[in-house]
């Protein structure tokens, strides 16, 4: 019975045809030891928890003369009164003040949280306690002073105040409003000096080595979605930080060294750009909402704008779509081609600072702005033509597989597509997700191969585009935002899940094929790193689940599992046997247990039959 090798181990190459070529590696990426080792699959990396940015949200007012200006409202035992605008208690019996829920301008609602403020002016003995939507606060009220809490409604009934008999009181200023904290996406973050600087929703927070953070705006930006893009420069004794949301004729500068966020524009700064901002040289470049112009401002001050100080990417006659400083370079990207500039050294009045390089025109622009990245020497994007680009220098190379390119034709909406790059343990990634599809296909350059990466989204129980949405390289810490809520996680190498949620790790594999012949499929084996299982819990018997296909991959098996080895267990052979007979032999292998589930193998044992 022959034994072969089974090319377990490659990336993900499913295009036109299942039959040609089934592939697919999910959250596990090949690795290529150049020096004489195996090649592996390697699990991609998890997420930890970094913090989660919040903003509170306060609805209007629910209960009806919280001044105390009416008693008519409110329902009173007969120790409590209202006079002079106060809500007073005296001694004398343990009873309730209370504002039901049709007196209320809104009834509480089950599961929604509530914020409660009042002052007790005075309080000599006893105390009382606070009842909203039949929830109780845990701690009674003894003391006098301000008063700010949040109760929990677990019913729709009202407010009720609870006295005991020995209670003396008088109240002031009480109000209760809806306490919300809206869902915003992480839209762009910026490393600078000792601090991360994350813009998310209309705010812009600045995050310390500890991930603590502060609010740095008042003005609240005129976006609350979608992607900024950032850029910093020094200036004075501290740096200046450029945010562009794509307000046309509008951005914005905070200043670490006066800690003063500004609020560019056309009137008060003759600020005529707000596509997109980029920093070179001293300098803060953006350019027009429509149209080819790429404005400067004067080197070393973002609040200083002169609109002659203006440059005109004209070689491609369509918009600017986006601007990116890479290598001391400027790259133009529209959709029907890029440019190059360079600080020409020319500031004045008869030349632009910044000037078209000699054949800096490139033919293939960009279809979605957010697409474009860099890592080291390489810049990445999503062409026009819908496929993947990387240049160094000005040499292209097209990098995605028509595999890849088959597969982005058939979306119907790329222009959204958002990319970044990152360098983790010798190899470059460029990140590629595409929001409508819910897809993420990642290239690794150091391997010159793709993958795909998935998370697990709660809310709708399913798996998807991986999470992170824009990336940032802080405290010795690979840093990515969520695109749906406002976490900061750390890509982990060595965390097996995604912010507690599991991660299932996917390979499809090429068919086998023995000159069209039946193939009898006696044995299959998978060589796991071995000892892998956790102490206890889910991974303390870790397991491999296989599917098989006898037919190019269109039709699968049934899912078979087998071990993969408890701690310590380094002989652990994970195998299926008897898996029957076909002509196109392709095999799906996945691992859910949070384990370091490396491949570093696979062997067939088969029988060849009849043509």
């Amino acid at each position: 019975m022959p034994r072969i090798p089974f090319p377990i181990v490659g990336g993900s190459y499913n295009g036109v045809s299942s039959d040609a070529n089934p592939q697919r590696s999910i959250n596990w990426y090949p690795e290529d030891d150049k020096s004489g080792g195996r090649k592996m699959l390697r699990p991609t990396p998890g997420l930890t928890l970094l913090t989660t940015l919040q903003e509170e949200s306060l609805g209007s007012e629910m209960i009806t003369s919280g001044n105390f200006s009416s008693p008519s409202p409110w329902t009173l035992a007969a120790k409590w009164s209202i006079s002079g605008g106060k809500l007073v208690h005296i001694a004398g019996a343990a009873d309730t003040a209370s504002q039901v829920a049709g007196s209320m301008v809104a009834a509480p609602v089950a599961g929604s949280t509530y914020r409660v403020t009042f002052t007790v002016e005075s309080i000599s003995a006893g105390l009382f306690t606070v009842t909203l939507g039949g929830a109780t606060y845990a701690s009674p009220i003894i003391a006098s002073g301000s008063y700010s809490f949040e109760i929990t409604a677990t019913d729709t009934t009202g407010l009720i105040l609870t006295a005991t008999a020995s209670l003396a009181v008088s109240l002031d200023s009480m109000s209760v409003k809806t306490l919300t904290y809206p869902q915003y996406a992480i839209r762009g973050m910026l490393p600078v000096g000792d601090y991360l600087y994350v813009v998310y929703g209309p705010y812009l927070r600045r995050l310390d080595s500890a991930f603590s953070s502060t609010t740095l705006n008042s003005d609240w930006l005129m976006n609350s979605t979608g992607l900024v893009t950032m850029a910093h420069i020094r200036s004075g004794d501290g740096f200046q930080i450029m945010i562009c949301d794509g307000t046309d004729k509008s951005a914005y500068i905070y200043d670490t060294d006066t800690e003063l966020f500004t609020v560019l524009n056309e009137l008060d700064y003759d600020f005529q750009g707000g596509g997109s901002v980029a920093a070179l040289d001293g300098y803060f470049l953006s350019h027009q909402v429509d149209g080819d112009r790429i404005y400067n401002s004067e080197v070393s001050e973002g609040l200083s704008w002169d609109a002659a100080d203006d440059s005109r990417a004209w070689v491609k006659t369509s918009d600017i779509q986006r601007i990116y400083a890479h290598d001391q370079l400027l790259w133009i990207f529209k959709q029907d081609g890029a440019e190059v500039f360079y600080n020409s050294g020319e500031a004045g009045d008869t030349q632009p600072t910044f000037q078209r390089m000699s054949g800096g025109a490139i033919n293939i622009g960009t279809i979605a702005s957010w697409s474009v990245a860099s890592i080291k020497d390489k810049l990445f994007w999503l062409g026009s033509d819908k496929t993947v680009q990387m240049a160094t220098g000005q040499s292209l190379r097209t990098v995605s597989t028509p595999q890849l390119s088959y597969q982005i034709e058939a979306m119907a909406t790329v222009s959204d597509a958002v990319g970044y790059g990152y360098t983790e343990e010798g190899h470059d990634f460029y990140v590629l997700s595409f929001p409508s599809t819910d897809v993420t296909y990642v290239y690794d350059s150091s391997m010159d191969e793709w993958h795909e990466r998935e998370s697990y989204d709660s809310d709708r129980q399913t798996d998807g585009r991986h999470r992170s949405n824009c990336y940032a390289y802080f405290q010795d810490r690979h840093v990515v935002g969520d695109f749906a809520n406002t976490k900061l996680y750390e890509l982990d190498t060595t965390v097996r899940t995604e912010d507690g949620n599991r991660i299932i790790r996917q390979r499809i594999t090429q068919n086998i094929n023995q000159d069209n012949l039946m193939l009898f499929l006696n044995r299959f084996e998978v060589h796991f790193e071995g000892g892998i299982g956790l102490a206890n819990g889910q991974g303390s018997s870790p397991l491999a689940m296989l599917r098989v296909s006898k037919d190019g991959g269109h039709v699968w098996s049934g899912v078979r599992t087998a071990p993969m080895g408890g701690k310590g267990n380094y002989d652990t052979r994970s195998y299926w046997a008897q898996l029957g007979s076909g002509r196109d032999f392709a095999v799906w292998l996945s691992v859910s247990d949070p384990v370091k589930a490396i491949v570093i193998g696979a062997y067939l044992d088969y029988e060849q039959g009849y043509a």
